[in-house]
């Protein structure tokens, strides 16, 4: 369930009001800490557990321009990202089926618009005798694609943390942050984004106790484990 949240703007201060449940008010001085207070509003006026981590949808009733024309700047970036992601999926999709359907590496990437190297990763060549099935787990298996560091080959997975200061961020092995967004979800779709753009890998999703919530799976990376929510 999304909560419905206005937000507006009082003495220099912001204000949210979640309609669904009644009593739930807050406010803060910076909006993250207005998410952080109105998701914790939210978990004591309609009896979640206390570990619950409440979606909502922030509803701007501010008369400053430059504020409309933020969240409006906002919502182009978070439907062109969820665009993307979609695409991504279809660029896939066709390039295997091209591959299926008997066409050259270097046809289905003029075709699709993308560079042969791509299509190899996600849809390798068979060895002769080989099961495809098997090939596919043997070039995304151990020695999947890697990103490129100083050197060092490195694992392209990311993680998507909680930020204490508000928001969330993608982060790989190390401290260093990749990206950083209002939301958790803007935060996964971004580090899809740069898994799947680094060749492939995993996306893992941590709750605001640093818990790993959930993992996905970025084309052409592994499925791991189920990990309990």
């Amino acid at each position: 369930m999304t909560y419905k949240v206005v937000v507006t703007r009082e003495g220099g201060q912001w204000t949210a009001d979640v309609p669904s449940v009644p009593g739930a008010h807050t406010f803060a001085s910076s909006l993250g800490g207005l998410r952080r207070s109105v998701r914790e509003v939210i978990v004591l006026m309609d009896d979640l557990p206390d570990f619950a981590e409440p979606d909502v949808e922030l509803r701007f009733e501010v008369d400053e321009d430059a504020v409309r024309a933020a969240v409006g700047l906002a919502e182009r970036r978070e439907a062109l990202a969820r665009a993307e992601a979609a695409l991504r999926t279809q660029t896939v999709d066709a390039i295997r089926a091209l591959k299926a359907a008997g066409h050259s590496v270097r046809d289905v990437a003029a075709l699709v618009g993308v560079t042969p190297g791509r299509v190899s990763q996600i849809a390798p060549e068979t060895s002769r005798g080989e099961d495809p099935r098997d090939t596919l787990a043997r070039s995304v298996g151990a020695s999947a694609p890697r990103a490129r560091l100083r050197g060092r080959a490195v694992a392209p997975n990311r993680n998507v943390v909680p930020n204490p200061e508000g928001g969330w961020d993608v982060k790989g092995a190390g401290t260093r942050r990749s990206a950083h967004a209002d939301t958790q979800a803007e935060a996964v779709a971004r580090a899809k984004q740069i898994v799947g753009n680094a060749g492939g890998g995993e996306v893992s999703i941590h709750g605001r106790d640093g818990k790993i919530r959930a993992k996905d799976t970025v084309d052409p990376g592994n499925d791991p484990r189920n990990i309990p929510g």
